[in-house]
């Protein structure tokens, strides 16, 4: 018999395998749900201000998601909002999640187009970073939780080199954009991004729950 201790609560596992795989999965989910979440659009009534950039077609609204397309090899993105850029050093060591799919494309056979897929800029430091390679090819929908630190795959765009974590920090303390690419076919495609969250490092999140419980003590004691 095996004993396993969740904060409080005793949870015994003699045979129930399956039991302690749902207690890990729901430990892990939560982590995620304790974080602050720093900007956030769930397009549940409109676009919230995100545009398209390059050769894609204007955005547009659909139900919790918004999407675009083009009929050929061009490279565009989707791009966030006012919301999610400027003073964002609290993200350090956070997320940026989402998930990215397509009512369709045409592959024409070929593998995925070259390039990156999310970028990260701060036009005040000069500083850009991206990701490559996380959208599986020929998948109608993924989701990503991408860890913002210098050791997370980022890459500078300007020399493929890992950023370092002062370059890291400077970028996130004034970031100017956030894109996600879209167009990643050679023919055709029609690609939507859903429920995008940028999260503080957790760091920040147990300061401001920290905050929050100082508050809460004052206030009960008035």
């Amino acid at each position: 018999e095996k004993v396993y201790r969740f904060g409080s609560t005793m949870v015994q596992c003699i045979r129930h395998g399956l039991l302690l795989a749902i207690l890990l999965s729901m430990a892990c989910s939560s982590h995620e749900s304790d974080q602050t979440i720093l900007a956030e659009s769930d397009f549940a009534w409109d676009v919230d201000g995100w545009h398209v950039d390059g050769e894609g077609r204007d955005v547009a609204h659909m139900s919790k998601m918004i999407k675009s397309g083009d009929s050929g090899a061009e490279t565009w993105h989707f791009v966030a909002p006012q919301k999610f850029v400027g003073a964002k050093r609290e993200a350090y060591g956070g997320l940026l999640s989402f998930r990215h799919g397509f009512f369709e494309f045409n592959s024409e056979g070929k593998d995925t187009l070259p390039g990156f897929d999310v970028i990260i800029s701060s036009e005040a430091h000069s500083l850009a970073i991206g990701r490559r390679g996380i959208f599986p090819a020929w998948a109608f929908s993924s989701d990503h939780k991408l860890e913002l630190h210098e050791s997370a795959g980022w890459l500078l765009t300007d020399s493929n080199q890992p950023p370092s974590r002062p370059e890291m920090l400077r970028l996130l303390s004034k970031i100017s954009s956030i894109k996600i690419r879209g167009g990643i076919y050679a023919g055709s495609e029609d690609a939507y991004i859903m429920d995008v969250r940028l999260l503080a490092g957790a760091q920040h999140s147990s300061l401001v729950q920290r905050s929050s419980l100082k508050t809460q003590s004052i206030h009960t004691d008035l």
